[in-house]
C-alpha cells in the first residue's frame, strides 16, 4: 500500500519535507470562490474551467493542464492507496477539502488520514518549519467512514446553498472534526446583508472607510493586507479580494 499525499496548493509542494516518502498531488483550485456546478465531474470541471479563466492572464486550458489533470489523479485512487490529506483549517482550504473526501467516498478509498497544521498556525503550513511539518505527519488522525461522510455532507450543503443542513453540520461536527465548525461559521456569514454585502465585504468597506478617515490613500494593497490580518479565517488570496475590492470602490 503506497501513502499519496494530496497538498492544498503548490506552496506546500515547495517546501514538503523530503524525508516524507510517497507520492504527492496537489489541490489546484480556490473552490470558495466562484460557480460550483455540474451534474457529472467532466462537467463540474468544465464550470471551474470556466470559471478560473475569468481571471486575468489565465485561460480555461491552463485550468486542464494544470488542475484538472490532480483531481484526475484523485479519481483514480483505490483501495490500494493511503491517502494522507494536508488542509488548513480556514474556509479556502475546507471547501477544497470538502469536495476531495467527496470524491474519496466515490473512489472506495478505505485508508485515509489528515494533518493538521499545529496550534498558532491553523490557517497556514507556510508559517511551520520542516520539522513541525513532519511532527504534523507523524500526529495526523484517522479519518472513519463517518468523518468521509460528515465532509462530503459539507461540500453538499456547499453546493446547494443549504443553510439548514450547514447549520447542523456546524452543531454536532464528529469529535475529531470540531475546528470544522469555525470554517462553517465563515460561510454562512458570507450570506448577504440587505445591501448585499456579506461579512467579507462589510471588512473590506469598514478598511476602506477607516483608510480615509486616516487621510490615508486607499490602494489595494494597503486594503489586503489589513483585510488579511483580520480575515485569517477566510485565507481568501488577492484574486479573490481584488475582486470583491473592485466591485466595491465601482458601487
Amino acid at each position: 500500500m503506497s501513502n499519496v499525499h494530496i497538498l492544498n496548493g503548490d506552496a506546500l509542494l515547495e517546501r514538503f519535507p523530503a524525508t516524507i516518502v510517497g507520492e504527492r498531488i496537489v489541490a489546484r483550485e480556490c473552490l470558495v470562490d466562484g460557480d460550483v456546478s455540474g451534474e457529472t465531474f467532466d462537467a463540474f470541471m468544465a464550470t471551474r474551467a470556466k470559471h478560473i479563466a475569468s481571471y486575468d492572464g489565465v485561460t480555461e486550458q491552463d485550468y486542464f493542464q494544470k488542475s484538472k489533470v490532480e483531481y484526475d489523479k484523485i479519481k483514480a485512487l483505490n483501495t490500494l492507496d493511503s491517502v494522507v490529506l494536508w488542509f488548513e483549517e480556514d474556509l479556502f482550504c475546507q471547501v477544497n477539502l470538502w469536495y476531495i473526501c467527496y470524491l474519496l467516498r466515490s473512489s472506495k478509498v478505505e485508508t485515509c488520514r489528515l494533518v493538521r497544521p499545529k496550534t498558532g498556525c491553523e490557517f497556514s503550513f507556510g508559517h511551520m518549519t520542516n520539522d513541525e511539518l513532519t511532527i504534523a505527519y507523524q500526529d495526523s488522525i484517522e479519518l472513519k467512514e463517518n468523518e468521509l461522510k460528515y465532509f462530503s455532507m459539507c461540500w453538499q450543503a456547499y453546493v446547494q446553498k443549504d443553510d439548514e443542513l450547514f447549520t447542523q453540520l456546524m452543531q454536532a461536527p464528529p469529535a475529531k472534526l470540531t475546528f470544522v465548525s469555525k470554517a462553517i461559521a465563515a460561510e454562512l456569514d458570507r450570506r448577504p446583508d440587505a445591501k448585499g454585502h456579506g461579512r467579507p465585504e462589510r471588512e473590506l468597506i469598514g478598511i476602506i472607510e477607516q483608510l480615509k478617515a486616516d487621510g490615508e490613500k486607499v490602494t489595494f494593497g494597503a486594503v489586503f493586507s489589513k483585510f488579511y490580518s483580520t480575515m485569517g479565517i477566510y485565507s481568501f488570496g488577492d484574486l479573490q479580494v481584488k475582486r470583491m475590492f473592485d466591485q466595491l470602490v465601482s458601487d
